[in-house]
């Protein structure tokens, strides 16, 4: 069975949760060929403030890392 684990930046709600679910559960039907109730999804929703890309800490409500200086 796989176990498949989404980490993204908290703030997205349930009806993001149930699209990606479905979108992902079709992609490995197809692809590995296993039943549908087989595949587990877990979400990880981890706050900005503990995300950094590119070296820097991503400030609170921002989108992206801050600019390099």
């Amino acid at each position: 069975m796989p176990v498949i684990t989404v980490e993204w930046l908290s703030g997205r709600g349930e009806p993001e949760r149930r699209r990606l679910t479905e979108a992902i559960t079709k992609a490995f039907i197809e692809v590995a060929r296993v039943p549908r109730e087989q595949v587990w999804i877990v979400f990880r929703d981890v706050p900005r403030t503990h995300w950094a890309i590119g070296g820097q800490l991503m400030e609170p409500g921002a989108s992206a890392p801050p600019a390099a200086a």
